[in-house]
């Protein structure tokens, strides 16, 4: 496990600019990883649209937990 963040900060989740830093920073560190030599298996992925939008440009495996409803606005994407 590779925690990205110093600290919770649960009243910016969904917020666009905090959701692409923190996603930029995973995969950084999976980038960072893999010139090491060490890789991932699977990333699990909390990220919101942010993360999936990006889990087919990355080499491990990604898994999406959704926390929320698939419907109205993110049911098409």
């Amino acid at each position: 496990m590779h925690p990205l963040l110093d600290a919770a900060h649960p009243n910016t989740v969904g917020s666009s600019l905090y959701e692409s830093d923190h996603v930029a920073c995973a995969w950084e560190q999976i980038e960072l990883a893999a010139e090491r030599g060490e890789g991932f298996g699977v990333v699990h992925d909390h990220w919101c649209f942010a993360g999936l939008v990006m889990a087919d440009r990355v080499h491990p495996e990604v898994v999406h937990t959704v926390h929320g409803p698939l419907d109205r606005k993110p049911a098409p994407f």
